[in-house]
Formats: structure tokens, C-alpha cells, sequence
């Protein structure tokens, strides 16, 4: 499904003013589901494509991460490969399950790739297919994680999150740093699909916040690398 994501910034002391803004809403958001950690790798190739198609705002771009939930080390149950896809202002996700893993320092993601190979020797599915050796032919780059908590507005057709406690670690082929690089930021976004846009517009005045470009991705990047 094709939707909007809009996202706005906020330092990390606004985290209550920013729950009671939502709850005192007159869309009336209630939290749905309950806060989790979300842990993210993100891929790229050896010359950071996609990182710079977003520096850059290439109108059609892909994103490449495995996300689960939980801790960030250990044994990894149930990971799955998102394509975030961008068209203009608009984009979709594609989810796509993969076999599961252990993150440690150590890890090593060749033998990773290994294990994917087997996994989609199975798969007869030509477009997930085509993702999964798309994702074989990029690099881990950064792993992030936050903790996530999750609305939705009464007439459920506008979903809201706030990521709070934002980390980033480097990783590379062969290791995972150890020392975390922290984003001293909440991120809030509002998502709607595109059939949604007239409603979401009044319920995004109501909060008067001002748009941010945001990405965890290139935040990652740029706190992690020296590609300028």
C-alpha cells in the first residue's frame, strides 16, 4: 500500500509534552499494541548508493535493512528483510522473511550470506527472489535500535509512532563495534495512505509542528562514517 510518512524532530526533553499533545488530541489517538525495541541493519553498496540517493533526494530510491524486535544481540528469531521504497512523496514497503541468525561482535556476515543462499534455493517467487540477491550484493553498514511506541487516531485511519533512545553501532563484513554512537533526538511520524491525505492534513495542523527531513539511516551514516 502506497502512503505518506511525514516525520518531525524534537529534543529528548519533549517526551512528555509530546504524549500529552497526542493523547489531548482532538483525532483522539490511543496507543495500540505496546513499546518495543526495534533493531535495524542497514545495507548499502561499496559507494553508499543509497545513502546518497538520500542525501541528494533522488525522487525513486530503495532502502535496504533486516529489522527485528527484542535485543539487539544474541540469537536472532523471525528477522525480516524491509525494502523501503520511495516514489516522490509517497512510498510502500516490502517485507520479506529470512533465516534467522546470531548477532554477536564477532559476526560475520559472509557466513550470514551463506545461509541466505540456502534459505532462497527455495523460494519461487521471482520479485522476492530478485530482492534477497539484491540485499546479497550490499554490505551491513550500520545497526540501529530504539524503542518505539505506537498510535492510531479513533477512526483508525491514521497511524502515529515515537522512536525514543536512538543508538547506532558500526558494523562491517567482518565485526560489530561495540561502543554505541546515541542520537539525542525523539522521532515522531505520521503515517497515512494515500486515500487518507485529506484527513490526515487537518490532523497534522492540529499539531502545528514543523516537517523535518529525517532519516535514521543517513543520521547513522553521518555519526558513523566520513563520507564528506
Amino acid at each position: 500500500m502506497v502512503r505518506y510518512e511525514l516525520k518531525f524532530a524534537f529534543s529528548e526533553d519533549m517526551y512528555n509534552y509530546l504524549l500529552h499533545t497526542i493523547k489531548k488530541h482532538p483525532a483522539f489517538f490511543s496507543e495500540i499494541f505496546y513499546q518495543r525495541q526495534i533493531n535495524n541493519i542497514y545495507f548499502d553498496t561499496i559507494n553508499f548508493k543509497h545513502y546518497w540517493e538520500n542525501t541528494n533526494g533522488t525522487g525513486a530510491r530503495e532502502k535496504y535493512r533486516i529489522r527485528w524486535y527484542g535485543d539487539t544481540f544474541g540469537s536472532i528469531k523471525l528477522p525480516i528483510l524491509e525494502i523501503k521504497r520511495k516514489f516522490g512523496l509517497v512510498g510502500d514497503k516490502i517485507s520479506v522473511r529470512c533465516p534467522s541468525f546470531k548477532l554477536t561482535n564477532s559476526f560475520s556476515w559472509y557466513a550470514y550470506a551463506s545461509e541466505i543462499n540456502k534459505y532462497i534455493s527455495d523460494i519461487d517467487n521471482a520479485e522476492t527472489l530478485m530482492y534477497m540477491k539484491n540485499l546479497l550484493s550490499q554490505n551491513p553498514v550500520i545497526i540501529n535500535n530504539y524503542q518505539r511506541r505506537y498510535f492510531i487516531t479513533g477512526d483508525n485511519k491514521i497511524r502515529l509512532t515515537i522512536d525514543s533512545g536512538i543508538n547506532y553501532l558500526k558494523i562491517s563484513p567482518h565485526y560489530v563495534a561495540s561502543n554505541y554512537s546515541e542520537e539525542k533526538r525523539i522521532i515522531v511520524e505520521i503515517k497515512f495512505n494515500k486515500d487518507c491525505a485529506f484527513d490526515a492534513e487537518k490532523v497534522v495542523n492540529s499539531f502545528n509542528w514543523r516537517l523535518a527531513r529525517n532519516s535514521k539511516y543517513v543520521n547513522g551514516v553521518n555519526l558513523l562514517y566520513s563520507l564528506n
